[in-house]
């Protein structure tokens, strides 16, 4: 009877395995390129190629959940020969996949593949028509990925032609640099940017402000421009200061992070904040120097100039400081501050991280509890600890768990948890 059972297990298993493998993307195995290339002008059929290593996560994910679907399988089967290719070496290659080195070689050369997993597309005469890069887990994201392969208006390599022989037409700039953004091309992107901002009229959407800032750089691009212009619309949109972070992040790498690596034991923020200033406006100018004295201080650990700029920054721009990263700047204080003056303004800043994101946050918790541990509000620190850790036993994070069971610990010994 047990060897009966067994045997059933193994067809099942087989069978399970047989019915995957036919369900879903048939790849063609030990064949030459050049056999591929007949195949698909014998049978009229477009070429997919999934380039992926040994070591891609995303690439096993495609591989284990997407293309074994059988409604991907359909979609694939009927109008593409299809291969796939590791990109990588490994010691443990076999013979199949060690004479695909030199293709291997030539598409990661030819096709600038430099991210994983990508997917390259051929057309029935051989020529490369499409390219792009990730992964999905949803199957009619992929779906969408093959529809946009068989439409010459969303293939890449296609527009790439088109643009370069009717470079005024805006209609095929804005189509090519949507398939240069999803293939991962961030050099051709790049290179079309301030051609794209400059002739975009499409609707503020929170997908278009996304490639904008993709194709934003330096406070040269025209997207720059487009974000100082339009802060207030498009802050509205995400619901949070985003033009600020845009703005922000490009006026540090431009005009602030080469103190990281200067010798100067004295630093010149007002001549730093005039040169922001001239690229930016007067608000703009005084938060990035404020938020910029803060992360400086904390991390050459000047804890009183620390202190100083924090406070400064929280009274001129707290209200905005998204949740996660003030309670970090407040635990920093809760560690370092020896002034019962700096903890207790500091604190109702601290009550504002108890919620992050409309979600309880159990590290706001920590925090808020620690300060009052260290202003000397025993019992109101271990009533606001112990409710953080109900919030880690929500959040199933054992390890947050351990740590405010010991800090409760201590609180109730009347210890130190600094």
């Amino acid at each position: 009877m047990k060897k009966v059972a067994l045997i059933l297990i193994q067809v099942i298993i087989i069978t399970v395995s047989v019915r995957s493998q036919t369900d879903g993307i048939h790849f063609e195995h030990g064949i030459t390129w050049k056999q591929v290339l007949s195949q698909a002008s014998h049978k009229h059929k477009f070429i997919f190629v999934d380039c992926y290593t040994t070591w891609c996560g995303p690439c096993k994910r495609m591989m284990n959940n997407i293309f074994p679907l059988k409604i991907i399988g359909d979609k694939v089967n009927s109008q593409f020969i299809s291969i796939s290719i590791q990109m990588d070496t490994t010691k443990d290659d076999n013979d199949t996949v060690r004479n695909q080195y030199q293709l291997a070689h030539m598409l990661a050369k030819e096709y600038n593949i430099n991210a994983y997993p990508t997917y390259i597309f051929f057309s029935p005469k051989g020529k490369a028509v499409h390219k792009v890069v990730g992964a999905w887990d949803d199957p009619s994201e992929f779906i969408t990925v093959i529809d946009d392969a068989l439409t010459p208006n969303k293939q890449l390599y296609t527009l790439i032609d088109n643009y370069k022989v009717n470079k005024k037409d805006s209609s095929i700039l804005n189509d090519l640099v949507r398939a240069a953004y999803k293939s991962g091309s961030d050099s051709l992107s790049h290179a079309l940017g301030n051609a794209f901002v400059k002739q975009f009229n499409n609707p503020l959407t929170k997908d278009n402000i996304k490639l904008i800032n993709y194709l934003t750089q330096s406070s040269s691009d025209n997207g720059y421009k487009f974000f100082l212009q339009h802060h207030q619309i498009i802050d509205s949109i995400e619901g949070f200061a985003l033009t600020d972070h845009i703005i922000g992040n490009i006026l540090f790498i431009e005009e602030v992070e080469y103190i990281y690596k200067s010798n100067d034991t004295i630093i010149n923020w007002s001549k730093i904040e005039s040169r922001i200033k001239s690229k930016s406006n007067p608000r703009l100018s005084e938060v990035i120097v404020a938020k910029s004295m803060t992360e400086y201080y904390r991390w050459k650990a000047n804890w009183p100039m620390y202190e100083k700029s924090l406070l400064h920054y929280l009274t001129i721009y707290g209200e905005k400081i998204q949740g996660y990263l003030l309670n970090n700047y407040l635990w920093d204080i809760f560690l370092h501050s020896t002034s019962r003056e700096v903890l207790a303004t500091v604190l109702p800043w601290s009550k504002r991280t108890l919620v992050v994101s409309k979600n309880e946050f159990s590290a706001g918790y920590d925090t808020y509890a620690n300060l009052l541990y260290k202003l000397g509000r025993n019992d109101e620190a271990l009533l606001w600890e112990k409710k953080g850790l109900d919030i880690a036993v929500i959040e199933k994070n054992i390890n947050v768990q351990k740590t405010f069971k010991k800090t409760i610990d201590k609180m109730e010994k009347e210890e130190k948890t600094w």
